[in-house]
């Protein structure tokens, strides 16, 4: 299964009909093309409609196509497929592949995956009807209408803030790779990139996204890294990188790539209606945040002080997610943004948790190798002087307790440090109704947990100024359509940690028809006893949705 899911290297040639913003795609051919074009696509899957389903309650799952192919295999035929992640919380992770063929064939298969070992625990599926168990729907605002068509246009773009949207194919691509190999389409609406002096001291742009999915090896998972480098002519260079969660050996075997073209079979698309706001002081940050809208961090290492990744020039990501703290020991904004390192001869990069901590740790976090097996646990805080730091540390993950490089810098923001978002306003949702209307419709939705509005019945745990955010990407009805009905959402980060090398910090939060809502928080290692287990233990805190849950829509 996993050497087909890795054609996900084959990303999608622009479709040249014009399309319809918005509304049902009926047929497998409407999802085809509405993803082809760069558009942003939520597939909705109701398991009690549903011809057969192993979950073990009745569900409405609702997953934006953030990440998906289009690919044809001699085992499951002509395909579109979703990939998505999260976490639950009880500390284990979820790989879902979604799924829709030509004859209307619909539904997903989800694996439960132990946070401390990588392996699978267990598995469920869906299997449904387009139009039936299964729908698809496109957003009808803010959705990407203009291609890049320049390596000049691609970095005004992204250092105008941009939100973008990656598609390309690889059957169009220069690749040497037998005829038995499957290509495919595919594409993505998350990445960070980053701006390198090659060998030759010429400038190159790197675009990856990064994902969680199985290995070859049954019941084993892999970090998964898609890479494109893209240089001033416009020739594009895609790899991809699996590193087996527990060895941490490379399994891709095409290390070689695709060589591909900006413009041809590599697209990138944003869209020409949304103004972009540069926020110029902590204030405007933090302003933007509580608002719900979507930010994005670029570095220009130029105008920071401090030690840097070889190299480097310019690095930047869309944040996923952030965590606002006013009162513990390190104030500030916290925010997950992944930039990729390089080492004396090549770049490696593993997959990084793109869901930022929020919790115990001071820092929100991401991973990335700089020398063959190492990974870098990056942490960010933005002060309320305006001075971004960041604060590398890497090490061995066969062996946690070796650490052969730390490294640390700072930037000013409107100098060293760009934040920019679409100048669009959000709005609260305030009811389960409104919340479930929007998500079901391919709104872009973000939820906020503001921890002073919520209290632990214990009376134990305290997180008075604490305020995390999120894009709420994957939304799960449990108990669909039953009293016990509830809405769920979570989101995940990655910490170094002493005694099991990486810790994982975990929120989620559950909303019931009444708006009544629970937050779970937690912080998943091992202890000093080898242990692995949760800091919070079972902590759950009681908050309301507008009172503690705060989930935003686009207007």
């Amino acid at each position: 299964m996993l050497r087909h899911l890795l054609c996900l290297l084959g990303l999608s040639a622009f479709l040249p009909a014009i399309l319809v913003q918005g509304g049902p795609l009926e047929t497998f051919d409407d999802v085809v093309a509405s993803l082809r074009a760069g558009h942003l696509v939520t597939g909705n899957f109701d398991t009690t409609q549903c011809e057969d389903s192993s979950v073990p309650e009745p569900i409405l799952a609702s997953l934006h196509y953030d990440e998906w192919q289009y690919v044809d295999t001699p085992e499951t035929g002509l395909a579109i497929t979703g990939m998505h992640n999260f976490m639950t919380p009880d500390g284990a992770f979820v790989i879902v592949f979604s799924y829709v063929t030509p004859s209307g064939i619909s539904g997903f298969n989800a694996y439960q995956v132990a946070t401390e070992t990588g392996l699978v625990q267990d598995s469920f599926t869906a299997f449904c009807t387009l139009g039936t168990g299964a729908t698809f729907v496109e957003k009808d605002n803010h959705q990407p209408d203009t291609p890049v068509t320049s390596y000049d246009d691609l970095m005004t773009a992204l250092t105008e803030g941009r939100q973008l949207v990656l598609t390309a194919v690889i059957t169009d691509c220069e690749h040497s790779l037998p005829p038995e190999v499957t290509l495919a389409e595919s594409g993505s609406t998350y990445y960070q990139y980053y701006v390198l002096s090659d060998a030759g001291g010429d400038e190159v742009l790197i675009l990856e996204w990064p994902g969680l999915s199985l290995s070859a090896n049954e019941g084993e998972t892999v970090y998964l890294v898609i890479r494109a480098t893209i240089s001033q002519d416009g020739s594009t260079h895609i790899t991809a990188h699996e590193y087996n969660s527990l060895t941490w050996e490379d399994e891709y075997p095409y290390p070689e790539g695709f060589q591909c073209v900006l413009g041809d079979n590599v697209n990138v698309y944003y869209s020409s209606e949304d103004t972009i706001d540069t926020l110029g002081s902590y204030d405007e940050v933090e302003a933007a945040f509580m608002e719900g809208k979507d930010l994005q961090a670029s570095v220009d290492v130029s105008s920071c002080s401090g030690t840097f990744p070889d190299g480097l020039m310019v690095a930047g990501a869309i944040i996923l997610a952030w965590a606002d703290d006013v009162g513990g020991e390190t104030p500030g904004i916290h925010f997950s943004q992944s930039i990729a390192n390089r080492n004396k001869n090549h770049i490696r990069t593993v997959f990084y948790l793109k869901v930022i901590s929020v919790f115990s740790a001071p820092h929100s976090s991401i991973s990335f190798p700089i020398e063959a097996g190492d990974v870098v646990i990056q942490e960010f805080l933005l002060g309320e002087d305006g001075v971004l730091q960041v604060l590398a540390t890497a090490f061995n993950p066969v062996d946690p307790g070796d650490v052969p490089d730390v490294s640390a810098f700072t930037c000013d923001i409107g100098d060293g440090v760009t934040f920019t978002a679409p100048a669009y306003n959000r709005v609260e949702l305030t009811t389960y109704a409104s919340v479930m209307e929007a998500q079901l419709s391919g709104s872009k939705l973000t939820a906020e947990i503001d921890f002073s509005q919520c209290e632990d019945p214990t009376g134990e745990l305290d997180l008075t100024g604490l305020t995390a955010g999120a894009y709420f990407r994957y939304v799960t009805i449990l108990g669909f359509g039953t009293p016990e009905e509830r809405m769920f959402g979570s989101g995940f980060g990655v910490h170094s940690d002493p005694n099991s090398g990486v810790a994982y910090e975990t929120f989620a939060a559950t909303v019931d028809t009444s708006n009544n809502a629970l937050a779970y928080p937690g912080y998943w290692r091992a202890d000093e006893s080898g242990t692995w287990g949760n800091d919070f233990g079972e902590a759950v805190l009681e908050c309301a949705l507008g009172a503690g849950i705060m989930i935003f829509g686009e207007a």
